[in-house]
């Protein structure tokens, strides 16, 4: 009797154990479902990440180029314009036109404050007159000779 007992305690044990492999073979595979989850959506993410900053690189480029068009366009038209009138083409002016972002800068220097006033007025008139919106930020010194 006491050999059914024990050999009934040790089937007991005997199939505890293999429920508890059970739980656990249970256990890892649930763990490793939750793992390939986590790293599937982790990769999603990243794959997001990616394709958008390649969106972000590739709207840069495009208002890069922009920019450089917008540039090549004005910067020439207010150059001819200032250079057009007599009283700021004279050796007492240096002006230097670039244009950035919409805006054209007017620097270097000019004899008067009259001819400061004058190169902003034309630098704004020939972008009117192009149908431009940029606007005109006069940097220029007033250099007396």
């Amino acid at each position: 009797m006491k050999k059914l007992f024990a050999l009934t305690g040790l089937m007991a044990l005997f199939g505890a154990a293999l429920t508890g492999c059970g739980n656990t073979a249970d256990g890892v595979a649930k763990d490793a479902d939750k793992a390939g989850e986590v790293a599937a959506d982790g990769a999603m993410k990243a794959g997001n990440a990616v394709e958008n900053a390649t969106e972000g690189a590739v709207k840069a480029t495009e208002e890069a180029g922009e920019n450089a068009a917008g540039a090549l366009a004005i910067t020439p038209m207010v150059k001819e314009a200032i250079v057009a009138d007599a009283g700021l083409n004279n050796i007492a002016n240096k002006i230097d036109v670039d244009t950035k972002d919409g805006v054209v800068y007017l620097k270097g220097h000019v004899a008067t404050t009259e001819l400061k006033k004058k190169a902003t007025q034309i630098a704004e008139a020939r972008i009117k007159e192009a149908g431009k919106t940029d606007t005109v930020k006069n940097e220029l010194e007033v250099k007396a000779h």
